[in-house]
């Protein structure tokens, strides 16, 4: 006599087409059912990972989520579908404030910018200036462009580029001491005199004279129209007056 064997039922995936992504799209859950009820198993190849039924992005390209389902007692193993969606490359932006005028003569100095995809941000100059790493040296009097970029790479567009141009002034000319004529000036006069033209009053010497009156400049010890530097002094004789 002989006796029946019941062969496993034939069971069927349903798992839908999957939309593309960007990457840096937030982590989204996937699901697939199968015409037994038995519960699927869910597993990803490319650029993503799964855990539980989420999946998270983890470049850009592609991913692949296969649903499988392997049967039991009474169920073959269904046959594993596979749904693959594109991935593109996320696109960043590039932080990058203005910059301060300079003077021609400062002391080199750095800049930075930043990307919004944490990628490393390189730096360009052009004009009167140089720049090394994120170090700037100035060269000339004029202006200066330091433009910040970002290639990108396999997960990320490159960055529109930011420039920020500055202006670059000739250091101010030191003023110079230019001696005045202050003969025949009272004392106090000649000192203001002096202060006008960046000079100082030095030493002050009194004399008989009958040249100048009392209480003026009768000889000075710098000529008048000299260039000195500023602050230089000029020494005065003043005129006591003749001589009793």
């Amino acid at each position: 006599m002989c006796t029946s064997v019941a062969l496993p039922k034939a069971q069927t995936i349903t798992f839908g087409a999957l939309a593309a992504k960007t990457f840096g799209d937030a982590d989204f859950p996937v699901s697939a059912t199968s015409s037994s009820g038995l519960p699927v198993s869910l597993a990803v190849s490319g650029s993503c990972t799964i855990s539980a039924a989420t999946v998270h992005l983890t470049g850009a390209g592609s991913c692949t989520v296969t649903a499988s389902q392997a049967g039991d007692a009474n169920y073959a193993a269904a046959t594993a579908v596979a749904q693959s969606f594109a991935i593109a490359k996320a696109n960043q932006a590039i932080s990058f404030g203005a910059l301060a005028g300079k003077r021609l003569g400062d002391a080199d100095f750095t800049v930075s910018a930043t990307a919004s995809s944490g990628l490393n941000v390189s730096f360009a100059a052009s004009g009167n200036c140089t720049v090394s790493g994120t170090t700037v040296h100035l060269v000339g009097a004029g202006s200066c462009t330091i433009t910040a970029s970002q290639p990108g790479n396999a997960a990320y567009n490159a960055a529109s580029e930011i420039a920020q141009s500055f202006s670059i002034t000739r250091a101010a000319t030191p003023a110079q001491c230019t001696v005045p004529n202050v003969v025949g000036k009272r004392l106090a006069a000649a000192k203001a005199a002096l202060g006008q033209h960046h000079c100082g009053a030095g030493h002050v010497k009194y004399t008989y004279t009958r040249k100048v009156k009392k209480g003026r400049v009768a000889s000075q010890t710098r000529r008048p129209g000299l260039k000195l530097p500023a602050g230089a002094t000029v020494g005065l004789v003043v005129s006591r007056g003749l001589k009793r």
